[in-house]
Formats: C-alpha cells, structure tokens, sequence
C-alpha cells in the first residue's frame, strides 16, 4: 500500500462539481496531513474563482513549517 505522508491540501468545488464531494472528504481523512478546503466553484477551481483558490492555497502554505510568512 502506497501511502501520502506530505502535507496535502484538497480542493473540493463544492455541490457543483462533477466530483463526490463526500469522496473528497473521505480521501481527506485517510491523509494523516490533509486539509479540505471547498470553494463553491464547480470543477475548474483556480479558473472560475481564483482569488479564493490562491487564498486557500496560500493559507495552506503559510501553515507549513518553513513556508512563506503572513
């Protein structure tokens, strides 16, 4: 069994993705470092919304040991 052992971010787009959302959440907790972040956006995350992709990405990194500071 191969298993994820880096910090990981998942990025769910919410009801309107074509992707199960509860899958994500599951495949989440199966990551011991694995943070959900949903942005209401579809499929095409960093596409359709941005903003609020390059906020959780940078959330995400900031909270990692040696990423960039605030």
């Amino acid at each position: 069994m191969t298993e994820i052992t880096a910090p990981t971010l998942v990025v769910a787009g919410g009801p309107t993705s074509h992707l199960p959302q509860h899958e994500l959440a599951r495949m989440t907790t199966r990551i011991p470092a694995a943070r959900l972040v949903t942005v209401a956006a579809g499929h095409a995350v960093p596409t359709t919304r941005p903003a609020e992709f390059a906020a959780a990405v940078r959330s995400f990194l900031v909270g990692l040991p040696g990423g960039p500071e605030r």
